[in-house]
């Protein structure tokens, strides 16, 4: 698969503006991260060429993205699929821009009843063998047969930083859930496993004597009052099963 079509959803709420920046800097972070030969903003698709593909799923602000090849008429799909061998399959069409003359589900019909006399596969609506994912963009066609899941959230802005230090597992975890919200962490000095947390941050994780501003951590009240910090103090794991 040549392409990876990117499907962000928290950022399409967004006013006009922060939407724009919020998919620029997704962007950004996407090339810094996979390095595609090209890269497109098409509607509410980002598609890139190439790259590091399988980065993708640990990138804030993605929901979810497919591996695609891009096809020159619907009909490619039947020469596409020629070496799978399922029982059954479904055909799922999306306009994007509704510049189509055909309905999503007007091609899925049409496109179903062509694998039907090709291949006598039969059609399974609900959790088919196969699921065929088309999708029409900008008069543009891409096929691909698997979704991969996201991790959702915001895009990681630089300059909007938290502080932690890093002693074990529920650390990790914690530090993960606030670069999903869209900061940066930087780390206080003799954190452990900082390798592990910077596959999920496209900039460089800087070290730090002191807590700055936003401090997270998974310590309990007692610890916290020994902090002696005037920062907001956050634990995302409250509220969380052990």
């Amino acid at each position: 698969m040549d392409y990876a079509l990117i499907r962000f959803g928290e950022i399409a709420i967004k006013g006009p503006e922060t939407r724009k920046q919020m998919i620029r800097l997704l962007i950004k972070n996407i090339q810094l991260i996979t390095k595609p030969k090209k890269t497109e903003n098409k509607y509410s698709r980002i598609i890139i060429k190439g790259g590091e593909q399988d980065k993708l799923n640990k990138i804030s602000g993605i929901v979810s993205y497919s591996k695609a090849q891009k096809i020159e008429k619907l009909t490619d799909v039947l020469e596409k699929i020629k070496e799978y061998k399922p029982k059954n399959f479904k055909v799922n069409t999306q306009r994007i821009d509704k510049t189509h003359k055909k309905t999503s589900q007007e091609v899925n019909e049409d496109l179903g009843a062509l694998i039907v006399e090709k291949y006598g596969w039969k059609v399974k609506l609900q959790k088919p063998e196969l699921e065929i994912g088309i999708e029409i963009i900008n008069g543009e066609y891409y096929f691909y047969t698997e979704t991969e899941r996201g991790v959702g959230g915001l895009p990681t802005n630089p300059k909007e930083v938290f502080t932690i230090l890093i002693k074990n597992q529920k650390d990790l975890d914690a530090a993960k859930m606030i670069i999903k919200r869209g900061l940066q962490p930087v780390i206080v000095e003799g954190s452990k496993m900082v390798n592990k947390l910077q596959e999920w941050t496209p900039y460089t994780i800087t070290k730090t004597k002191e807590y700055g501003e936003v401090i997270v951590t998974t310590a309990d009240i007692n610890e916290i009052k020994k902090l002696k910090t005037k920062g907001l103090v956050i634990n995302p794991l409250i509220g969380l099963p052990q």
